[in-house]
């Protein structure tokens, strides 16, 4: 895989190096954030979500980050630049009618085991959490456990997200570990003891 680069300029040279990097399905969406100084942010999007020329699936980063619970949280969050570039990439490509339908995101397959056959690529090393944020969460039994587990989501993108830039790890196992443990269906048994677990955790 090729390595993440850390800072992306806005230049033709750097979007050209940066489409190349990504594969020529990206090319729009590349020349776009150069235009709106958001290529570190899509740089940062496409390694944390393990994407690739096969998987253009920005904008299932999109959707998850505009759920009315995520937009909540990720205020209380901004302070934590990996958060920040990736919520002004969401808002920015959501609020741009041609960039936003031009990048949607992709449905899931129905339950969580099929849409863990979703995308290309090793679920466990590499679409752990581009197959999380597709799958959609679980309804609970109470508003504030639903609320717990978009956030649990999230943080898992912001860690993954803070590792790439801060030790070019592009697929910590712990993270895959917990991500692949979270796409289950509704009334699985791990979702129990996840609630459980956040619960003790506020």
């Amino acid at each position: 895989m090729v390595e993440y680069t850390t800072a992306v300029k806005n230049d033709e040279k750097s979007t050209d190096n940066q489409i190349a990097r990504f594969g020529h399905p990206y090319r729009d969406i590349c020349q776009w954030a150069a235009q709106h100084d958001l290529s570190d942010a899509l740089e940062l999007a496409f390694w944390t979500l393990g994407l690739d020329h096969h998987i253009v699936a920005i904008g299932n980063l999109v959707n998850e980050f505009h759920h009315p619970e995520s937009e909540d949280i990720l205020a209380r969050w901004r302070q934590t630049p990996v958060i920040a570039l990736l919520d002004d990439l969401a808002k920015a490509i959501r609020q741009d009618p041609l960039i936003n339908r031009q990048y949607p995101a992709f449905l899931h397959a129905g339950d969580a085991t099929k849409t863990k056959q979703t995308y290309k690529g090793s679920l466990k090393e590499q679409t752990f959490l581009i197959t999380l944020i597709t799958y959609p969460l679980p309804g609970a039994e109470q508003s504030s456990e639903y609320v717990l587990r978009r956030a649990l989501r999230l943080w898992l993108v912001a860690q993954a997200a803070n590792r790439v830039v801060t030790e070019h790890c592009l697929a910590d196992r712990n993270i895959s570990t917990a991500a692949r443990f979270l796409i289950a269906d509704r009334y699985q048994a791990q979702w129990q003891l996840v609630d459980d677990v956040l619960r003790r955790a506020r």
